[in-house]
Protein backbone atom coordinates (compact mmCIF):
# COMPACT_ATOMS: atom_id res chain seq x y z
CA UNK A 1 0.00 0.00 0.00
CA UNK A 2 1.63 3.60 -1.09
CA UNK A 3 0.47 6.12 1.55
CA UNK A 4 0.91 10.12 1.68
CA UNK A 5 1.27 11.93 4.56
CA UNK A 6 0.85 15.45 4.80
CA UNK A 7 1.78 17.34 8.14
CA UNK A 8 4.72 15.10 8.69
CA UNK A 9 6.31 17.76 10.63
CA UNK A 10 4.07 17.51 13.84
CA UNK A 11 3.84 14.84 16.03
CA UNK A 12 1.08 12.92 14.61
CA UNK A 13 2.71 13.07 11.43
CA UNK A 14 6.00 11.34 12.90
CA UNK A 15 4.10 8.98 14.47
CA UNK A 16 1.91 8.12 11.56
CA UNK A 17 5.62 7.22 9.56
CA UNK A 18 7.08 5.80 13.03
CA UNK A 19 3.56 2.93 12.34
CA UNK A 20 2.95 2.97 8.98
CA UNK A 21 6.34 2.91 8.12
CA UNK A 22 7.96 -0.51 8.46
CA UNK A 23 4.78 -2.12 6.70
CA UNK A 24 4.00 0.72 4.11
CA UNK A 25 5.57 2.47 1.39
CA UNK A 26 4.94 6.23 2.89
CA UNK A 27 6.23 9.76 1.33
CA UNK A 28 5.77 12.29 3.44
CA UNK A 29 5.64 16.34 3.11
CA UNK A 30 6.13 18.69 5.95
CA UNK A 31 4.39 22.09 5.07
CA UNK A 32 7.08 23.86 3.56
CA UNK A 33 7.83 20.75 1.36
CA UNK A 34 4.22 20.34 0.09
CA UNK A 35 1.39 23.50 0.50
CA UNK A 36 -1.80 21.76 0.87
CA UNK A 37 -3.34 24.94 -0.06
CA UNK A 38 -1.85 24.86 -3.86
CA UNK A 39 -3.78 22.98 -5.85
CA UNK A 40 -1.65 22.67 -8.69
CA UNK A 41 1.14 21.45 -6.48
CA UNK A 42 -1.38 18.78 -4.60
CA UNK A 43 -2.50 17.32 -8.00
CA UNK A 44 1.16 17.41 -9.44
CA UNK A 45 2.07 15.01 -6.03
CA UNK A 46 -0.51 12.86 -5.52
CA UNK A 47 -1.31 12.82 -9.13
CA UNK A 48 1.77 11.40 -9.73
CA UNK A 49 2.32 9.27 -7.15
CA UNK A 50 -1.32 7.59 -7.17
CA UNK A 51 -1.51 6.88 -3.73
CA UNK A 52 -3.75 3.87 -2.30
CA UNK A 53 -4.25 6.31 0.91
CA UNK A 54 -3.68 9.90 1.98
CA UNK A 55 -3.46 11.13 5.19
CA UNK A 56 -4.30 14.67 6.44
CA UNK A 57 -2.06 15.28 9.52
CA UNK A 58 -1.77 19.20 8.15
CA UNK A 59 -3.94 21.80 10.50
CA UNK A 60 -4.20 24.98 11.68
CA UNK A 61 -4.70 23.96 15.43
CA UNK A 62 -4.08 27.19 17.11
CA UNK A 63 -7.96 27.71 18.26
CA UNK A 64 -7.07 30.76 20.81
CA UNK A 65 -5.77 32.57 17.96
CA UNK A 66 -7.87 31.42 14.97
CA UNK A 67 -10.42 34.59 15.63
CA UNK A 68 -7.16 36.62 14.64
CA UNK A 69 -6.04 34.61 11.83
CA UNK A 70 -9.16 33.36 10.16
CA UNK A 71 -7.75 33.50 6.54
CA UNK A 72 -5.11 31.69 7.43
CA UNK A 73 -7.35 28.59 9.46
CA UNK A 74 -9.76 28.79 6.62
CA UNK A 75 -6.87 28.84 4.07
CA UNK A 76 -5.18 25.46 5.74
CA UNK A 77 -8.59 23.85 7.27
CA UNK A 78 -11.00 24.56 4.65
CA UNK A 79 -9.44 25.35 1.20
CA UNK A 80 -5.97 23.17 1.91
CA UNK A 81 -8.73 19.84 2.63
CA UNK A 82 -10.77 20.90 -0.25
CA UNK A 83 -7.48 20.17 -2.28
CA UNK A 84 -6.62 16.91 -0.64
CA UNK A 85 -10.05 16.17 -1.20
CA UNK A 86 -10.30 16.90 -5.34
CA UNK A 87 -6.84 15.51 -5.21
CA UNK A 88 -7.08 11.60 -3.36
CA UNK A 89 -10.32 11.22 -5.21
CA UNK A 90 -8.65 12.42 -8.62
CA UNK A 91 -6.23 9.34 -7.90
CA UNK A 92 -8.49 7.16 -6.08
CA UNK A 93 -7.52 6.96 -3.41
CA UNK A 94 -8.68 6.67 0.45
CA UNK A 95 -8.38 9.84 2.03
CA UNK A 96 -8.10 10.79 6.29
CA UNK A 97 -8.59 13.69 7.72
CA UNK A 98 -8.51 14.91 11.52
CA UNK A 99 -11.12 16.89 12.19
CA UNK A 100 -12.46 18.19 15.79
CA UNK A 101 -15.43 17.58 18.00
CA UNK A 102 -15.99 21.72 17.86
CA UNK A 103 -17.72 20.72 14.23
CA UNK A 104 -20.72 19.07 15.72
CA UNK A 105 -21.64 22.21 17.93
CA UNK A 106 -24.65 24.46 16.87
CA UNK A 107 -23.05 26.22 13.75
CA UNK A 108 -24.37 29.48 15.62
CA UNK A 109 -22.10 29.19 18.54
CA UNK A 110 -18.78 27.65 16.03
CA UNK A 111 -15.71 29.25 16.38
CA UNK A 112 -13.14 30.28 13.48
CA UNK A 113 -11.60 27.21 14.20
CA UNK A 114 -14.53 25.24 14.44
CA UNK A 115 -16.28 26.96 11.24
CA UNK A 116 -13.13 26.19 9.51
CA UNK A 117 -12.95 22.61 10.76
CA UNK A 118 -16.56 22.15 9.26
CA UNK A 119 -16.18 23.46 6.60
CA UNK A 120 -13.17 21.18 5.78
CA UNK A 121 -15.10 18.17 6.69
CA UNK A 122 -17.61 19.19 4.68
CA UNK A 123 -15.59 19.58 1.42
CA UNK A 124 -14.09 15.74 2.18
CA UNK A 125 -17.65 14.20 2.78
CA UNK A 126 -18.85 16.27 -1.10
CA UNK A 127 -16.04 15.55 -2.83
CA UNK A 128 -14.23 12.39 -2.03
CA UNK A 129 -16.59 9.04 -0.81
CA UNK A 130 -13.95 6.88 0.12
CA UNK A 131 -13.23 9.08 3.40
CA UNK A 132 -12.16 8.73 7.08
CA UNK A 133 -12.68 11.64 8.91
CA UNK A 134 -11.31 11.52 12.77
CA UNK A 135 -12.41 13.84 15.41
CA UNK A 136 -10.67 14.81 18.27
CA UNK A 137 -12.64 15.44 21.32
CA UNK A 138 -12.56 19.04 22.73
CA UNK A 139 -12.70 18.41 26.53
CA UNK A 140 -13.53 21.40 28.43
CA UNK A 141 -13.16 23.73 25.47
CA UNK A 142 -10.03 22.84 25.30
CA UNK A 143 -8.91 21.93 21.88
CA UNK A 144 -6.37 18.67 21.01
CA UNK A 145 -3.65 19.53 18.67
CA UNK A 146 -3.69 16.61 16.54
CA UNK A 147 -1.03 18.31 14.00
CA UNK A 148 1.48 19.67 16.47
CA UNK A 149 4.24 18.78 19.13
CA UNK A 150 2.09 19.61 21.86
CA UNK A 151 -0.13 16.65 22.76
CA UNK A 152 -3.26 17.12 25.84
CA UNK A 153 -4.95 14.05 24.66
CA UNK A 154 -7.07 10.93 26.84
CA UNK A 155 -5.37 8.90 23.70
CA UNK A 156 -1.83 9.93 22.16
CA UNK A 157 -0.95 10.23 18.77
CA UNK A 158 1.23 7.24 18.81
CA UNK A 159 -2.09 5.70 19.57
CA UNK A 160 -3.95 6.82 17.11
CA UNK A 161 -1.52 6.32 14.19
CA UNK A 162 -1.98 2.62 15.40
CA UNK A 163 -5.97 2.77 15.20
CA UNK A 164 -5.29 4.71 11.43
CA UNK A 165 -3.17 1.94 11.15
CA UNK A 166 -6.11 -0.36 11.08
CA UNK A 167 -8.96 2.02 10.05
CA UNK A 168 -6.89 2.50 6.47
CA UNK A 169 -6.94 -1.29 5.89
CA UNK A 170 -11.06 -1.20 5.96
CA UNK A 171 -13.77 0.11 3.73
CA UNK A 172 -15.48 1.18 6.86
CA UNK A 173 -15.80 5.15 5.59
CA UNK A 174 -17.57 7.52 7.29
CA UNK A 175 -16.74 9.95 10.56
CA UNK A 176 -15.07 8.63 14.48
CA UNK A 177 -15.03 10.03 17.09
CA UNK A 178 -11.57 10.29 19.16
CA UNK A 179 -10.33 8.10 21.27
CA UNK A 180 -11.87 5.08 20.49
CA UNK A 181 -12.58 5.81 16.97
CA UNK A 182 -15.73 2.79 17.23
CA UNK A 183 -13.46 0.23 15.81
CA UNK A 184 -13.84 -2.14 17.87
CA UNK A 185 -17.05 -1.77 16.57
CA UNK A 186 -16.50 -1.03 13.28
CA UNK A 187 -19.12 1.66 12.81
CA UNK A 188 -18.09 5.10 12.05
CA UNK A 189 -20.63 7.88 13.87
CA UNK A 190 -22.39 9.35 10.75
Amino acid sequence: MNIIITGADGQLGRDLLRVLGPSYACTVYTRQELDICDLRAVQKRIGAMKPDVVINAEAYSKVGFAEEAAEEAYRINALGVSHLAIAAESAGAKLVHFSTDYSELDRTKLNIYGQSKLLGEQFVKAVCPRHFIVRSLAENQETIKLASDQVDSPMSTLDLAECIERLITTEQYGTYQHPSLNLRGGIPSD
